[in-house]
């Protein structure tokens, strides 16, 4: 018999006491799972031509190939920046981890700055100030470029959305 030094081996009504909560606690999610389910369908959220597009229906007239201009697109970019994030991280981690070990006093001091800093400082706070960092215009020139030609986020022009495309009017009417 194998012993746990975290805590006793339940006994019998334990076992009970375990096993109803487990069933409560499904019965509560599922409840909640069927009420979510319950609200989508009253407000029309359910309804097949919002979700049409993901198969490759067009509705409303557009030809919307999400799969193949948003998602996976995204999909891919989104593993990138967690490859090239993981790479930096390991990198900037082992330089200012080996920093800290340093004997030399001012690069221990540098490294202990810097590591205390980014340890502080919540993740959400970062993401926002780099990316309002990464937004700023480069040069005085590029501010005078209108909204409709200025690049949104995924670098391309705010009127362009390559996945959203108006069929052409047919010729009789």
């Amino acid at each position: 018999m194998s012993t746990s030094a975290l805590f006793d081996a339940p006994g019998p009504k334990a076992r009970v006491r375990y096993r109803l909560a487990a069933i409560v606690g499904s019965v509560v999610v599922l409840a909640f799972l069927a009420f979510v389910l319950y609200q989508l369908g009253v407000h029309g959220n359910l309804a097949p031509d919002k979700w049409a597009m993901f198969i490759g229906i067009e509705v409303n007239d557009i030809d919307a190939n999400v799969w193949i201009d948003y998602l996976l697109p995204g999909l891919a970019n989104t593993l990138k920046a967690a490859a090239i994030s993981i790479v930096l991280a390991g990198i900037f981690g082992f330089v200012f981890g080996t920093g800290r070990m340093s004997h030399v006093a001012p690069i221990r001091w540098v490294c202990t700055v810097v590591i205390e800093f980014f340890r502080s400082v919540p993740v959400l706070v970062m993401m926002l100030g780099a990316f309002s960092t990464r937004s700023r215009p480069l040069s005085p020139d590029s501010r005078s470029t209108t909204a409709r030609s200025s690049p949104n986020c995924c670098g391309r022009a705010s009127g362009a959305s390559p996945g959203v495309r108006r069929k052409p009017a047919s010729p009789s009417g």
